[in-house]
């Protein structure tokens, strides 16, 4: 006789959901490529998400708030109602989160209980009121903790407000200590971000021991990566994937909240015999696009090609050769690392990056990294100018990147490893009520 396996509820806004057909071409994030997993191994899978998408500022075309059954081998899909936003900081936001929380709250109840709830934070609304759930009906709940709420968002709000607003968020104050006092385990997205949630909220020492951290992950990309299609792609955006130049690329938002404005100037300085050498492929959404758009115009080695889906990804990664890691350096960016570094690496590319701090973890020991000071265009212009000098190392992919990935980002290696925490936790769950 086959034993059930447990019924898995996965907690998580924020991110593309492939099951839905506008968009099934985008990639599986963390969230994702986890739902899919346990429903493929077998598990009752429900991934509660958000109607409103994060990415386009719009509401998905599905019902809210109901248990969407999905096809066998995929998990059911709950799509929370809420009024969305425009803007990614402001009270709009802040309500569409609160929204969230209530209908979870109100929702959770009327659905057949699950074994164990593994939570996104943040959102720190949904956080909250799956702890609350799961204290109140005997549910272990794993946080998964992906960002330095509510502190990213102080930071931002002093930059606007000019004064210090630090502590200010009461409200998201003690939900967030409610949270990590309460959960069964936490887990994160890299040690210093763990270890960030368990000493920024006191969480007791007692189950400290509970806690472990999983880096972001992805499938390792096809090789050689990239058809007829997605060349002819780029061919359309002025970008030739065979072309005898060493190419730098950045996958995700460009916006101030990096350090854009120094690459950007950094890009616009170089002279016209470096220029010639080197090729800047910029993919993504964000405010800093327009600006761009009207520098590409007047500077051909640089190009924009628009929000690309996985397969132009693969395709643009494996003829690359420098993938721009250029953030502000800040704490939550130091102790973290971007899913595009996964793609970087996977991608057999070196990474230009300003940043200290978890990527040093991962690439400790090779020279994966080139670094740059933060804000310092002159040093970013001089860099590019002595990378376009050596082309015959340069140009050449970097195989130590492929290992790096595969033994740290490979979803075919940390997906079974989550999937045995997560059962241990039911299995000492169920043996602590058994003795108890």
């Amino acid at each position: 006789m086959t034993l059930k396996k447990p019924t898995i509820w996965i907690v998580a806004t924020g991110e593309p959901v492939p099951f839905v057909a506008e968009e099934s071409r985008d990639r599986y994030l963390r969230a994702g490529k986890l739902s899919e997993y346990f429903a493929a191994q077998g598990y009752d899978t429900v991934w509660w998400t958000a109607r409103f998408n994060h990415n386009s500022k719009s509401h998905r075309n599905v019902n809210a708030d109901v248990l969407v059954k999905s096809n066998p081998g995929q998990p059911d899909l709950v799509f929370l109602g809420s009024s969305g936003y425009r803007s990614h900081i402001g009270l709009a936001r802040l309500r569409d989160h609160w929204q969230l929380g209530r209908n979870f709250r109100r929702l959770a109840p009327s659905l057949d209980r699950p074994d164990v709830i593994f939570c996104s934070y943040p959102t720190v609304e949904l956080a909250y009121e799956a702890v609350r759930f799961g204290k109140k009906y005997g549910i272990p709940v794993i946080i998964d903790v992906r960002d330095l709420w509510p502190d990213v968002i102080y930071e931002r709000l002093e930059q606007i407000v000019k004064i210090r607003v630090n502590g200010m968020l009461v409200p998201y104050e003690r939900m967030a200590r409610y949270v990590f006092k309460h959960a069964t385990a936490v887990t994160a997205i890299s040690t210093g971000i763990l270890n960030w949630a368990q000493t920024r909220f006191q969480r007791p020492e007692s189950k400290i021991s509970r806690d472990a951290s999983f880096y972001q992950f992805k499938q390792e990309a096809p090789a050689p990566g990239g058809g007829a299609e997605e060349k002819e792609y780029f061919k359309c955006q002025g970008i030739d994937l065979d072309a005898d130049i060493t190419r730098f690329v950045w996958v995700g938002n460009i916006v101030p909240d990096t350090d854009a404005d120094a690459l950007l100037e950094a890009i616009e300085k170089l002279p016209d015999e470096v220029a010639r050498k080197l090729e800047f492929v910029i993919c993504g959404n964000g405010s800093l696009v327009e600006r761009v758009k009207k520098m590409s115009k007047n500077h051909p080695h640089l190009k924009y090609a628009g929000w690309v889906n996985a397969k132009q990804i693969t395709a643009l990664m494996t003829r690359s050769h420098i993938g721009l890691l250029c953030y502000l350096d800040r704490l939550d960016f130091r102790i973290s690392i971007p899913n595009k570094v996964l793609d970087y690496l996977d991608g057999e590319c070196r990474i230009l990056t300003n940043l200290e701090g978890e990527i040093d973890v991962v690439c400790k020991g090779t020279d994966a990294v080139i670094r740059y000071p933060t804000g310092n265009v002159d040093a970013l212009t001089e860099l590019f100018s002595q990378i376009a000098a050596s082309p015959d190392h340069f140009r050449q992919k970097f195989e130590t990147g492929k290992a790096i990935f595969r033994e740290h980002f490979w979803s075919d290696r940390v997906l079974p490893q989550i999937e045995e925490f997560i059962l241990s936790n039911i299995k000492q769950d169920k043996e602590r009520k058994n003795q108890g």
